[in-house]
């Protein structure tokens, strides 16, 4: 799902694997493990994508770079 985001491009949820990715205007992708559906629900709503995404799930999820 593309966001109206400064730094975030897109963001895409496995509900059944539980895994958010999270594509940067930059270029970069990273994968996030044992995401619920909430959070992303909560990720999608959030006034500002980018502040959600550094307070809420960057750091607290295992993660890894992808492409």
């Amino acid at each position: 799902m593309e966001l109206n985001s400064t730094s975030i491009k897109s963001v895409e949820h496995d509900a059944q694997a539980k895994v958010l990715t999270v594509r940067f205007h930059k270029g970069g992708v990273w994968h996030y493990d044992g995401v619920e559906g909430k959070t992303y629900r909560e990720l999608l709503a959030a006034p500002s994508a980018g502040a959600h995404y550094h307070r809420f799930i960057r750091g607290k999820y295992p993660h890894r770079q992808g492409e």
